[in-house]
């Protein structure tokens, strides 16, 4: 009966003032009785106020793990010809533990930081494939694959097609 008594002088003192940063507040309090007959009548405004917070912190949580996801995707963009990019050196450029990052990031695109940094560089490659006559292995150093057998092995698993194949069979459609 207090928390009711209590809030709803909260309510009309809002109104009272017009405070529009209160205004969701203001709205789950709408649904509150003048005088409450029921324990339910008291409690279902609180708990459409309850619901609605929950609803709101997980939709800014989201938003800002999609902020982060896209911050890691910008730095791998900048960064991914350095063969010691790693998801510690990501970590630290956005101030986050290594272990927070790899979790929202996960979070959000089904894959880790190593995959998303591995799947860049392996698209940069296909084009410079394409593009250019330099041997497979020059491009696998310049997009930042220090093991030369490790990029064979992973640009076929992503692509289904060694290196070599995939040139002969997009170069031909290449306009230069």
């Amino acid at each position: 009966r207090r928390l009711y008594v209590s809030t709803h002088a909260l309510r009309q003192r809002f109104a009272e003032q017009g405070n529009g940063g209160s205004r969701a507040f203001m709205v789950g309090l709408e649904e509150l009785p003048e005088e409450p007959r029921t324990l339910e009548d008291l409690l279902a405004p609180f708990r459409t106020l309850f619901a609605d917070c929950v609803t709101a912190v997980s939709e800014s949580r989201e938003a800002r793990h999609r902020e982060v996801a896209h911050s890691v995707h910008a730095f791998i963009a900048q960064n991914f010809s350095d063969p010691a990019l790693s998801t510690q050196q990501i970590a630290d450029h956005v101030e986050l533990s290594s272990a927070y990052l790899s979790r929202v990031f996960r979070d959000v695109e089904q894959s880790s930081i190593a995959d998303a940094i591995n799947q860049y560089r392996i698209e940069i490659a296909k084009r410079m494939l394409v593009e250019e006559t330099v041997p497979a292995r020059e491009i696998a150093a310049r997009v930042g694959f220090t093991n030369e057998n490790y990029f064979y092995t992973l640009f076929r698993k992503h692509v289904g097609l060694t290196p070599a194949a995939f040139r002969r069979e997009h170069s031909s459609s290449f306009k230069y």
